[in-house]
């Protein structure tokens, strides 16, 4: 397996392990593969009895047996991940496969639909110095200090911040 893609594995560790379900699709598909032998499914379907979270088990078992598999066994993984039936599968596809979770429903598709090109995921430092960028700026509520004006993208953002 490529650096970057252990690297992933790695990073996303916590979520992989929480949220992997390993159904049959994600065992066949990675049999078909040639990324896992009969030994090591019984390995992963069968744990020792009284496992505290028998799915989270099976999970960090796959996922320490990707690494020495080979070149493809990434790609194998993300494969499998797609063919799986369960939604939170297909999600850890998309998290492997662009670095960010998928949309939920009432957000944006991140261009998918329309065809534009998803753009890479930000930092918030990142995120809010593209919004100082883009807003105008606008003079508004400055009372004579020495603070300089609050943009109006500014103004929702930190009221909030006086909330919490």
């Amino acid at each position: 397996m490529d650096r970057a893609d252990e690297d992933k594995l790695r990073k996303n560790h916590v979520e992989l392990s929480k949220s992997l379900q390993v159904d049959e699709e994600i065992l066949d598909t990675l049999f078909q593969e040639g990324i896992v032998n009969q030994d090591d499914i019984f390995r992963v379907k069968n744990l020792p009895s009284g496992a505290p979270r028998p799915t989270r088990a099976q999970a960090n078992t796959l996922l320490g047996l990707l690494p020495g598999r080979g070149r493809t066994a990434f790609q194998a993984f993300l494969k499998a991940l797609k063919a799986s039936r369960l939604s939170c599968n297909k999600d850890l596809e998309h998290l492997l496969r662009t670095g960010r979770h998928m949309p939920q429903d009432g957000e944006e598709n991140g261009g998918a639909a329309t065809g534009a090109p998803r753009e890479e995921a930000r930092s918030p430092q990142q995120e809010s110095e593209v919004v100082a960028a883009a807003a105008p700026t606008a003079d508004v509520g400055h009372d004579g200090d020495d603070r300089p004006p609050i943009r109006e993208s500014e103004q929702g953002r930190n009221a909030g911040h006086f909330l919490q």
